[in-house]
C-alpha cells in the first residue's frame, strides 16, 4: 500500500500523543502498511522534531489572547499556563509585534511620531 509521508508524519505524532515509544510506532507502522515504511530512527527523529517546542495551533493563539486581556501578565506565568517552551512564547510575541516595556506589553508598530 502506497502512503504518504505526510500521511505518516501524522501517524507518527498521533503515536506519539498517546504515549507510545519509537520502536513499538515502527513495528506498529510496518504491520499496518508495508515492511519498510518506517524504521524506529525515522520514528525517533520525527519525535524528537515534535517535541522541539513546536506548540499546537491553538496554543499558539492564546498566547495573543491573554496578552490582549492582561498587559502586564508575565512571560513565565503564560508559559507554565499553556504548557509551552518559554522561548516559544517570546519569539511568538515578538512575531505578533509585541515588546516588553516597563513591565507591560505593547505592541511594536512604527508610527509618525516615532
Amino acid at each position: 500500500m502506497d502512503v504518504s509521508k505526510e500521511k505518516i508524519r501524522y501517524i507518527l505524532q498521533f503515536f506519539l500523543y498517546k504515549g507510545k515509544n519509537a520502536s513499538l510506532v515502527a513495528y506498529i507502522v510496518n504491520g499496518v502498511y508495508d515492511r519498510d515504511t518506517v524504521t524506529a530512527n525515522y520514528v525517533q527523529l520525527w519525535f524528537r522534531r515534535f517535541h522541539s517546542g513546536m506548540p499546537v495551533v491553538e496554543n499558539v493563539l492564546k498566547i495573543t489572547e491573554m496578552i490582549e486581556i492582561d498587559r502586564h501578565i508575565s512571560s513565565r506565568s503564560t508559559c507554565q499556563e499553556l504548557k509551552i517552551n518559554h522561548k516559544t512564547i517570546l519569539s511568538h510575541l515578538y512575531i505578533a509585534g509585541f515588546k516588553k516595556k516597563l513591565d507591560v506589553w505593547v505592541p511594536h508598530q512604527l508610527t509618525q511620531k516615532t
